[in-house]
């Protein structure tokens, strides 16, 4: 009888020890997966018609997509640069996440979204689909070793930690996104007539290379 009752103590214990080690592997799992999500946006960001930059100033920069290209239209109207904000949207797509912490895991260790600078971030990024904003993604404070900067997601249960680099893509003003060639079109120039206010045209010819 004896036996019986201590094989059946082991058999007890055995399967709660079973049962602990699915219960923490199941908890681990979740959280590498936060921390492996590469990407902020909802959708692919080819599919993107604006991205909406505001920032804590209020100032918006509103960067639409148009049949000729990416065009400025707030807070004035011009060409933007295409690579630049195809390299912001590659960022907000593809940026390795270097940490995360759950709401639930800040309130835990007596904190929350102020405490990270993101109750009132200094910038967000909104990104318009067919005129529906798909993603809004917020930037706060810097991490104490300045390489990383806090970042959350809005419907998302997390705080993350990204590079800087991120941020430097993002927090440019309107100016930073202009496109800077003066002709759209690849053909040689020969001849400019370049004329101030309503004053005299100024002529200037190329030859051999030299103008």
């Amino acid at each position: 009888m004896n036996n019986r009752r201590t094989i059946g103590w082991m058999i007890l214990v055995l399967l709660v020890l079973v049962a602990l080690h699915l219960f923490l592997n199941a908890r681990g799992g979740r959280a590498d997966a936060r921390l492996v999500k590469h990407s902020f946006l909802a959708r692919s960001a080819d599919r993107a018609t604006e991205f909406r930059l505001i920032h804590s100033d209020a100032q918006e920069v509103r960067l639409v997509r148009s049949d000729v290209g990416w065009r400025i239209v707030e807070p004035f109207s011009g060409s933007a640069d295409s690579q630049k904000i195809m390299q912001l949207a590659d960022a907000l797509a593809f940026c390795p996440v270097e940490d995360s912490q759950s709401d639930s895991d800040l309130l835990r260790l007596g904190r929350t979204r102020a405490d990270y600078g993101l109750e009132a971030p200094a910038l967000s990024v909104a990104v318009v689909n067919g005129g529906d904003v798909q993603d809004v993604i917020s930037f706060g404070e810097m991490t104490p070793s300045k390489d990383g900067v806090y970042v959350s997601v809005e419907g998302m249960d997390l705080v993350s930690v990204v590079s800087t680099n991120v941020l430097t893509l993002a927090d440019l003003p309107a100016s930073g996104f202009r496109f800077r060639r003066l002709f759209l079109s690849d053909a040689e120039v020969g001849t400019l007539d370049v004329r101030r206010g309503f004053g005299p045209f100024l002529g200037l010819s190329q030859s051999n290379g030299t103008w």
